[in-house]
């Protein structure tokens, strides 16, 4: 295979890169295949190399001077997406993953290359190490790592669950036997230092330390912690032994920093993502001294000083990649091992750079944060530096901490709900911690009377309120004569959100100040739940987990995608959705629905006010995993008291981990309206492969499409035609009077504005391209805004 390489001197910075720090280019080499992991050697003579995975191989490149990087080697092998790769003594082992570019299943086992003379030679000696153990022959491992003893770490291999084959290179170093085997969880990643390895139980979520101290009988997990994102890619540990840093492989994750000294309690102390893009995926964390070096793919680089492990703070980044936001692009490794302070970042994309960097420790801000009446310590108050990103909260003592890269004199803001925000000037240095204690004035409050009313006027009792300013929230009902008091409130921005089963749910903003003391909300009569408040929907479950249950999703993934919903649908009042399950802490496995089914049952309805009433509800599913084809459900029922009908059927041939807007005509099902109910059911029998299964609601509504229910005239409604209905590809409208111009509008459920034609006063028929639609249900408006016709398409 011809192989190009190309030697850029010049900084790469001319690229569309975001934000540099404390960081820059030495060097670059570019490759015309894509990169993988990347890890780094030193000969006895002062030369260093970049041992670089490639798609197609392995590369071998002199970095000593690096404005000039040179390919010393190359070797070929199976093409595959993953390589790894580390080194013991003058032995590079390099590990591939499936490959699943190259046809087949071909294998080059575990990679042995000899270093101790690739100075001078261009082909040096190698083995693909291929061994059996427990009657299992190895192919592939996912990552590598050798501690400081020498033993090898095969993390996710195709031996037993994929948890950590031992292998001991001191025995033999070009075939190392297998000295024993973690198989409790798959790990994705770890490292090893003393007798203990820090593994990333990916689909557990998961961190988890293992004891290593017997190589013959390893185990048991001695302690574990949930990441933040429930993705545990990999996990390394600080110098002194009391934390560990963790990266989640999922768009928007967080470096994690975890308290490790007690092992039966190991605790998250803090988390951390790039300022500039808070969408981008961390891949891989190292810690060298202080600080941890973190390939952040399409960030590239970042360096943190944690010095103080609960307040991790950016103190460099080099971005390698023009590309920005979620995506499987940019700085896979990096490697801050070298002799010389270069860092090496391997850019699938981009190539090679050797990256300058001196370590520069940051500038330390923290405090409490009190009451200044009580002195009682305030939690979630914010600290924002001004002119910059950084902003930090208070924990449930009070404290915070922050701080930055660059010294100087900021202002710093302190606010927190109920409080006067206070601004302090505040001088901060390099390596020195700054401690800032704030008192903080209760802001005023008021008492604020608000009355519920229907289109009539008619006061209703019975009705939820709630306010919310997003940390306040005050909630309520309304009496008899639907009043209702809020008190006290402090003064500030809420969103008012009231409703009750039967009524259209209203939310509106309303500003809290002294001169604030009452508020009116007229509500609709009609069936809409959002979810914002409980109505009364009932659960029926066999299930041992995942029923059905009221709340803001928690969200889980599955092999890198969403798994359950990790928000509801958004244009809606709050953030409740009805999911199976909400429990993110134990991954896409913990909390869905298992050994049985759940069921949703919404009130009752009586539609008989409706002339031709329509369900609207979005719905998610998402069905993973287990052996065998997926092939669970999520079953769509109506029953009107008497009988029960099927009005959809979702399972892994509909759309995927994502919310999807049905609508149903109701009589198309039955005219008995007067005790209807809307049912969700979702089952995972026993027996039937263990798949993962997911389900989520919300926006669930019921509209009418007769025109006489919004107020037109029989006589007028006649003088329209829309054909066909429900309608693919074309929909026709036609009228049986001229003389008046007219302009149709075609919306959504929603009340959104999707296509608007004219009618000109000659004009009786007009043909829309309705192809490209989303099914769903549509309304068309005429030039006033009456509704003239209801169209399902």
């Amino acid at each position: 295979m011809k192989r190009l390489l190309f030697v850029c001197f010049l900084s790469v910075a001319t690229l569309a890169q975001g934000q540099n720090l404390n960081m820059t280019s030495l060097g670059q080499l570019t490759y015309t295949e894509i990169l993988n992991d990347i890890w780094g050697y030193a000969d006895g003579n002062g030369n260093e190399y970049a041992l670089v995975g490639t798609q197609n191989g392995f590369s071998i490149v002199d970095v000593t001077v690096p404005a000039t990087p040179v390919e010393k080697a190359y070797i070929g092998g199976v093409c595959s997406t993953w390589r790894d790769v580390k080194v013991w003594g003058d032995k590079a082992y390099v590990t591939h993953d499936s490959p699943n570019c190259s046809p087949g299943n071909p294998s080059d086992g575990l990679l042995i290359v000899d270093l101790s003379d690739i100075a001078t030679n261009p082909n040096p000696d190698y083995w693909n190490y291929f061994f059996t153990y427990n009657n299992e022959n190895y192919t592939r491992a996912h990552n590598i790592y050798i501690d400081e003893n020498g033993i090898i770490y095969l993390f996710g291999a195709n031996i037993g669950v994929g948890g950590a084959l031992l292998l001991d290179p001191t025995v033999n170093d070009t075939a190392p036997p297998v000295v024993g085997i973690y198989d409790e969880y798959y790990l994705h990643d770890g490292m090893a230092r003393g007798d203990t390895l820090w593994g990333g139980a990916i689909y557990q979520g998961e961190l988890v330390a293992i004891d290593v101290s017997n190589h013959s009988s390893i185990g048991p997990n001695m302690g574990s912690a949930s990441t933040p994102d429930v993705f545990t890619h990999n996990a390394w540990i600080s110098q002194d032994g009391t934390h560990v840093f963790t990266t989640d492989e999922v768009s928007g994750a967080y470096v994690g920093s975890y308290d490790v000294t007690n092992l039966s309690n190991i605790t998250e102390v803090d988390r951390v993502q790039p300022e500039n893009d808070n969408q981008v995926i961390p891949h891989n964390t190292h810690v060298k001294g202080q600080y941890i070096y973190t390939s952040w793919y399409r960030s590239g680089i970042l360096v943190h000083d944690v010095t103080y492990p609960y307040n991790v703070i950016r103190t460099g980044q080099y971005d390698t990649s023009p590309l920005s936001g979620s995506g499987f692009n940019g700085a896979w490794g990096a490697y801050p091992f070298a002799p010389s302070g270069n860092i090496y970042v391997s850019d699938m994309e981009q190539g090679l750079f050797i990256i300058g960097y001196t370590p520069t420790q940051a500038c330390y801000l923290e405090g409490t944060v009190t009451d200044a009446t009580t002195s009682a310590p305030i939690a979630t108050a914010t600290i924002q530096l001004l002119t910059t990103n950084i902003s930090k909260a208070t924990d449930l003592s009070g404290f915070y901490a922050t701080g930055s890269a660059t010294p100087g004199t900021f202002d710093v803001v302190y606010s927190a709900p109920g409080y006067t925000a206070d601004t302090l000037s505040t001088t901060l240095t390099n390596g020195t911690l700054v401690t800032q204690d704030v008192a903080l004035n209760p802001l005023g409050s008021t008492s604020i009377d608000g009355s519920v009313v229907d289109s009539n006027g008619t006061s209703l009792s019975g009705i939820t309120v709630v306010m919310t300013d997003g940390f306040n929230t005050y909630s309520s009902t309304t009496d008899a004569n639907g009043q209702v008091t809020f008190s006290p409130v402090f003064y500030g921005t809420y969103q008012v959100t009231a409703g009750a089963w039967g009524y259209q749910t209203d939310c509106s903003q309303v500003v809290v100040d002294a001169n604030t003391s009452a508020i009116t909300i007229d509500l609709e009569t009609g069936y809409y739940d959002d979810f914002s408040m409980d109505f009364g929907w009932t659960e029926l479950s066999t299930a041992s987990t995942g029923r059905w249950e009221r709340g803001e999703p928690a969200g889980t993934v599955f092999n890198g995608g969403p798994f359950a919903p990790d928000q509801d649908v958004q244009g809606d009042c709050l953030d409740q959705a009805y999911v199976t399950g909400n429990d993110a802490s134990g991954g896409a496995g913990g909390d869905d629905v298992d050994d049985g089914f759940t069921t949703l049952r919404s009130p009752s309805m009586n539609l008989n006010a409706y002339t031709d009433p329509w369900l609207s509800v979005f719905h998610w599913f998402a069905n993973e995993g287990g052996s065998g084809n997926p092939n669970d459900t999520l079953i769509l029922y109506l029953t009107d008291g008497s009988a029960t009908y099927e009005i959809d059927r979702i399972d892994q041939s509909s759309p995927q981990a994502q919310w999807i807007q049905s609508s149903y005509r109701i009589l198309d099902y039955t005219n008995n309206l007067s005790s209807v109910q809307f049912r969700a059911y979702v089952a995972d029998l026993a027996g039937n492969g263990g798949h993962l299964v997911e389900a989520g609601i919300d926006q669930f509504e019921v509209v009418d499409s007769a025109a006489s229910s919004i107020g037109i005239g029989e006589n007028e409604f006649s003088m329209w035609s829309v054909y066909p209905n429900p309608a693919a590809d074309q929909l026709n409208v036609e009228r049986s009077v001229d003389g008046n111009s007219a302009i149709l509008s075609i919306v959504d459920v929603q009340g959104r504005l999707i296509q608007s034609i004219s009618m000109e006063a000659t004009e009786t028929h007009v043909k829309l391209n309705v192809s490209e639609y989303e099914a769903g249900v549509y309304f068309i408006r005429s030039e006033n805004g009456e509704v003239h016709r209801w169209v399902k398409l």
